[in-house]
């Protein structure tokens, strides 16, 4: 496949990001549209979206706002599903990162989550007798924990018996 065919051929794409949480909803909706406009801006289509949260961040993040470091434990998280071309996602990256107001963002190709799900799939190649056993099992987990409690009374009965024999 040749440079130019690979950069023209549209792919899905994920891009998930967090945006800083000093912005008040009004703030936060139009940094929404600014990111949604650098992916209309490239000629993408957006395919699905994720509501925005405010969440609690692993660790502290630091970012240069204004002049100075300032440290963020939270974060507005989103994603967008987009279809587009490679070039068109290089642009996107270099847009993205220029946002003051974006702490951090990740940007990957992906697939649909309907199309490709293993479900789907196992279904599909006639494993349906798998998917069946797993299902009787699933409705049975009063007889699996029985047979725990006999394995375990057992074990616990050869070694009590281990005990009186090592004491003789």
């Amino acid at each position: 496949m040749s440079q130019e065919t690979e950069n023209t051929e549209t792919k899905l794409y994920e891009l998930s990001f967090n945006i800083i949480p000093s912005l008040v909803e009004g703030d936060l909706k139009a940094e929404l549209e600014a990111i949604k406009k650098v992916l209309s801006d490239n000629g993408t289509e957006i395919f699905k979206e994720g509501e925005t949260k405010l969440i609690d961040l692993k660790y502290t993040m630091v970012k240069h706002i204004a002049g100075s470091n300032q440290k963020f434990g939270q974060a507005y998280f989103g994603w967008i599903k987009f279809n587009g071309t490679s070039e068109a996602v290089e642009d996107i990256k270099v847009k993205i990162e220029a946002m003051e107001n974006v702490l951090r963002h990740l940007l990957i190709k992906t697939v649909d989550d309907e199309e490709h799900s293993t479900s789907k799939i196992s279904l599909e190649e006639g494993d349906e007798g798998i998917a069946e056993a797993g299902e009787k099992e699933a409705e049975k987990p009063e007889v699996k924990e029985e047979s725990k409690k006999a394995e375990a009374t057992e074990s616990k009965d050869e070694v009590d018996e281990a005990i009186e024999e090592a004491v003789k």
